[in-house]
């Protein structure tokens, strides 16, 4: 199951999202819309969701909470793509989140990058492998990278990283 696509679109005053896509994934979205969804009755996040029905949501975006500390985010409490949600149908069409339903097997990893390595031919080949290991990733805000595998990946996506960035900032040889 190779990726097919990379999408990009502004959901709500995100300026930017970016997401590689499966064919099989590809299907399954054309079911999926953009929710707003209501976290904590105050945050509120557009997100692209496949409804499940009986108020069941799969996330098809990692949720990117205000609050969320970036250092010690426990991966329990964090919802990611793939989760699912039940979430109640407010009269205005947005959802309020009520509890995470079930939690996709798939591993993450993220991590916050600079600009120069984002821009870069070695983090294009980085995201190259990660799609050629069955990975999915994500761009979020213009830095904040994740990117998810299937639990039975042995692909080490911090490994790879570390040598994208080590490649990225090497100066050019003449």
């Amino acid at each position: 199951m190779f990726p097919a696509a990379s999408h990009s679109w502004s959901a709500g005053s995100r300026p930017f999202r970016r997401c590689a896509v499966a064919m099989d994934d590809l299907r399954r979205i054309e079911e999926s819309r953009v929710a707003r969804i209501i976290f904590d009755g105050v945050e509120e996040e557009g997100l692209l969701v496949t409804p499940l029905g009986a108020n069941l949501y799969r996330l098809e975006e990692t949720p990117i909470p205000l609050d969320r500390d970036f250092e010690t985010a426990d991966a329990d409490l964090q919802l990611w793509r793939g989760d699912t949600i039940e979430a109640e149908v407010l009269e205005s069409g947005a959802l309020r989140y009520r509890t995470t339903a079930a939690k996709t097997p798939w591993r993450h990893f993220s991590w916050i990058l600079a600009s120069d390595v984002i821009d870069s031919g070695a983090f294009a080949a980085f995201t190259d492998v990660v799609e050629r290991n069955r990975g999915i990733w994500e761009r979020i805000m213009g830095g904040y990278f994740i990117v998810h595998l299937p639990e039975d990946s042995t692909f080490d996506p911090e490994a790879e990283l570390a040598a994208c960035v080590e490649r990225s900032t090497q100066l050019p040889k003449n």
